[in-house]
């Protein structure tokens, strides 16, 4: 199972140097009773709607106010309001606002630092580790998917899938450290030796209403795809941040075809076929497999 180093944001504390800052956004307009509506800019321009307490928050993101000054200025404003409740607000407020990238974080040496990140791994055998991309990582998983991408396989994989046809956003530094920051996609390398010999790129649905995670890029030795696999199902079976309830992926016909091993090792690590649909990905079959968690309502 993998190991989860989920920080804790219950106490001014865990915020101490760090001052949150408003992104320049696509669109924003204020709205009656104090509201807000924005496009964010987190991977797919998602249109946000802020309450008055929330928009008051973003507003006093400006880049020098801490979290206790946020605060204190809240507590100024709300006199009646008890200050845990206050705190609680802001914390959920300031949570959703990085989820969507509408505000950065900074420490006092002016470095990024995101007080909502979390670090996860798992020991998979043989001394190689499976975790979640960190920021130091960014640029060598990003040359590694890059070579993966332009030989449909690495050196050191067996395959390579990929969901879709645009790989712009995992050819980009830039773009896949906002991703990790804005929680918009999920990372994973596999390292042995300190050497990454394998990834997988998974997006949770951001929807509220939707309690699902998609894989939509693998590349892995073959030996290592069920125990990869079993581990990433552990993972989000215990998401800290959203519950999720089904991992689904896609395959299309021409991948089905000539990577039967690799559609084996899904089925032995419990996915089942959900639905095969005639022409639906670029006029060919997809074939969409799915794997139940079974998480308690």
């Amino acid at each position: 199972i993998m190991k989860m180093d989920v920080p804790n944001t219950g106490s001014l504390a865990s915020f101490e140097g760090l001052i949150p800052k408003r992104n320049e956004l696509p669109y924003y307009r204020k709205e009656n009773n104090g509201y807000s509506s924005m496009l964010t800019n987190n991977g797919d321009y998602n249109y946000s709607m802020l309450n008055g307490t929330g928009n008051v928050i973003l507003e006093l993101c400006t880049g020098e106010n801490s979290v206790h000054a946020i605060l204190s200025k809240l507590q100024d404003k709300y006199p009646d309001v008890p200050e845990k409740t206050l705190f609680d607000d802001i914390v959920r407020v300031l949570h959703m606002l990085t989820q969507i990238d509408a505000i950065s974080w900074r420490d006092k040496d002016m470095r990024d630092s995101n007080p909502f990140s979390f670090t996860a791994s798992e020991v998979i055998s043989d001394g190689c580790t499976l975790s979640l991309v960190m920021e130091h990582e960014i640029r060598e998983t990003v040359k590694f998917i890059r070579d993966a991408i332009a030989k449909n396989h690495n050196e050191q994989c067996a395959f390579c899938y990929i969901w879709g046809t645009n790989y712009r956003e995992y050819e980009n530094a830039t773009v896949v450290r906002q991703c990790l920051y804005s929680y918009y996609k999920d990372f994973f390398t596999l390292k042995s030796k300190g050497q990454i010999i394998g990834t997988v790129i998974v997006r949770p649905a951001i929807e509220a209403f939707l309690n699902e995670a998609t894989i939509q890029l693998m590349a892995l030795p073959n030996s290592y795809v069920k125990p990869v696999i079993r581990s990433i199902i552990s993972f989000y079976a215990s998401f800290p941040f959203k519950k999720i309830n089904l991992l689904r992926i896609q395959l299309p016909k021409d991948f089905y075809e000539t990577n039967q091993e690799f559609v084996s090792s899904l089925e032995l690590s419990g996915f089942s076929l959900e639905a095969l649909q005639k022409n639906a990905y670029l006029d060919r079959d997809l074939y969409s497999y799915a794997v139940n968690l079974k998480i308690d309502s």
